[in-house]
C-alpha cells in the first residue's frame, strides 16, 4: 500500500480564499491507493458561479472508502448560509442525507425495501416526528412534485429557507467545470439513466432534483 497527496482543488475569483462559507473545512486531504486504483480518499473543492439571480458558492469535502461516500456542501447564497450532507452505503443501497440552514433542517433516509420496484423513504423537519413513504422508484414524479405509492405529494422544504436555484441551473453553470469533474475523479453521474437504469438511480434522482439541492453535481456513478 502507498499513499499519494493530491494538490488543493479550488477554483473561483481571485484573492477570495477557501473556507468563506464554512472555515471548518479542513483544506489537507490525501488518497490512499493499491495497486493503481484508489480505495480510498478525501477531497475538497470550491466553486462559485452566477446563476440566475445571484452567486452561489459552494465548498465540497468528501470521503471515499470501498464502496461507502460521504459528502459535505456548504454554500451561500444570496447572502445566506446553507449546507447539504450525505452519506452513501454500498452504491447508494442505502442513503442518509441533511438539508439545512442556520437554524432549521430536513432529514432523509432512503433505501430499498421488500419489494424491489419499491423504495423506502423516512423523513422528519427538525426534530419532528418521521414520515414513512413508500415510493415507485421508476415512477415518482407528479407535474413536478415528489409522490409516494398512493400519488401523494411529499413536503421536503419543512421550516428551512430553501434556496431558489435548480438543478438545471447548477448543471447549466458547473457541470462540466474541469476541477468538478477532477474532485469527482471522473466518476461524476451524468444523471442520463437509460429505463433500465431508472430503478437502480432512483434516490440520485430524488435527491437531485429537490430544490434548492446541490447533490446533482456531487453524486458519483459506480
Amino acid at each position: 500500500m502507498r499513499f499519494e497527496r493530491r494538490d488543493f482543488i479550488k477554483i473561483g475569483s481571485a484573492g477570495l480564499t477557501a473556507g468563506i462559507v464554512n472555515p471548518g473545512l479542513r483544506l489537507a486531504q490525501a488518497s490512499t491507493t493499491m495497486g493503481g486504483e484508489m480505495e480510498g480518499g478525501t477531497g475538497y473543492l470550491r466553486l462559485e458561479g452566477k446563476l440566475k439571480t445571484a452567486t452561489l458558492i459552494l465548498e465540497a469535502q468528501d470521503f471515499m472508502q470501498g464502496l461507502d461516500r460521504t459528502v459535505i456542501v456548504h454554500g451561500l447564497y444570496k447572502s445566506k448560509k446553507f449546507y447539504a450532507k450525505m452519506f452513501s452505503h454500498n452504491r447508494d443501497r442505502t442513503v442518509f442525507a441533511i438539508l439545512g440552514d442556520e437554524v432549521h433542517s430536513t432529514t432523509i433516509v432512503l433505501s430499498d425495501s421488500d419489494v424491489a420496484e419499491i423504495g423506502r423513504l423516512i423523513l422528519w423537519h427538525d426534530n419532528a416526528a418521521t414520515d414513512n413513504f413508500r415510493i415507485k422508484k421508476a415512477d415518482f414524479l407528479d407535474k413536478e412534485a415528489i409522490v409516494d405509492e398512493a400519488r401523494k405529494p411529499i413536503e421536503f422544504s419543512g421550516k428551512r429557507d430553501v434556496p431558489d436555484f435548480t438543478q438545471k441551473e447548477l448543471e447549466s453553470v458547473f457541470g462540466n467545470d474541469a476541477e468538478l469533474l477532477r474532485f469527482m475523479r471522473g466518476k461524476r453521474s451524468l444523471h442520463k439513466p437509460t429505463q433500465d437504469q431508472l430503478i437502480q438511480e432512483w434516490i440520485c434522482k430524488i435527491l437531485s432534483i429537490l430544490p434548492g439541492s446541490p447533490f446533482t453535481l456531487f453524486w458519483a456513478a459506480f
